[in-house]
């Protein structure tokens, strides 16, 4: 019996403490991707709407922004559905956010970035060529990947 209260308090963080770190971590990373996005990016239509993922599923792109630093890059947010799971007697859909860049007409870069770290879809796409990363978008991830590109 002595060891009860630590195992209340272990199951305790599992079910409260770890989906609050992982609300914090969602919440810290959308804020700062808000702000990178109020800094060096405008808002424009988004170029198309969805594209298949070879590993499986679709990224549904909601958001498109060009890059006031004259790129040429767009930045391209989105959530890549993955499939369905079953929670109890019901499904849900798996999603995630996802960020990528596109370029319009420009290919050859695409090229340098295949079988890259973190790299969920590299494609030629209507109207130019389109590069999604894994993971979820912060202004430290937007600014890797178009430093992977060669943008500063």
């Amino acid at each position: 019996m002595p060891h009860r209260p630590i195992v209340i308090l272990i199951a305790l963080f599992f079910a409260v403490g770890v989906p609050v770190i992982y609300f914090v971590a969602k919440a810290r990373a959308a804020a700062s991707l808000d702000r990178l996005l109020a800094e060096r990016f405008s808002p424009r239509p988004c170029p198309f709407a969805d594209v298949v993922v070879p590993s499986g599923g679709s990224v549904r792109f909601h958001s498109a922004y060009d890059d006031a630093r004259g790129s040429g890059f767009v930045l391209v947010l989105g959530h890549w559905a993955r499939g369905s799971v079953r929670v109890g007697a019901a499904m849900t859909d798996v999603n995630q956010r996802v960020a990528g860049l596109f370029r319009a007409g420009d290919t050859a870069w695409l090229e340098r970035l295949r079988g890259g770290p973190d790299l969920l879809v590299a494609a030629t796409v209507e109207g130019g060529a389109l590069a999604v990363w894994k993971g979820l978008p912060s202004r430290r991830c937007v600014l890797a990947h178009l430093a992977s590109v060669g943008v500063s």
